[in-house]
């Protein structure tokens, strides 16, 4: 017996609908990944209007809970990223109220986001 399609359409109705991320094909990188990634390789502060605005549409309008916390194929979340460039408080200051969990996600090589090393700033030239 199947489920009534009027009664479901009805208590989708009550869910949030969220919007998905388009990953990058090959890293699976999404558009927070590249942002924060961003904001860390130019030292932007997040009281730059233009990437505060970007980074608080992406965390309330869209599904942080995608692929593992919008894992990548190293497994970095957003956070892990942020923590390369030393920002990870601020950044998770944004995520922690919409996902806490995402700062217990540990990437391909095991570590949470704030066991991750910050580079220096000679080798963003290297890694980017």
């Amino acid at each position: 017996m199947e489920f009534p399609q009027d009664v479901f359409q009805n208590i989708m109705n009550y869910f949030p609908k969220k919007k998905r991320f388009r990953t990058h094909s090959t890293t699976q990188n999404t558009d927070l990944h590249y942002l924060i990634h961003r904001i860390g390789m130019h030292q932007i502060p997040l009281s730059y209007k233009e990437n505060n605005r970007l980074l608080d549409d992406y965390i309330q309008h869209y599904c942080l809970t995608d692929n593992n916390y919008l894992q990548n194929s190293l497994g970095d979340t957003p956070l892990h990223i942020a923590a390369k460039y030393d920002i990870y408080f601020q950044i998770y200051k944004k995520i922690e109220p919409h996902v806490p969990q995402m700062a217990n996600v540990k990437n391909n090589q095991g570590k949470l986001p704030c066991e991750i090393k910050s580079y220096k700033a000679r080798e963003w030239t290297f890694r980017c």
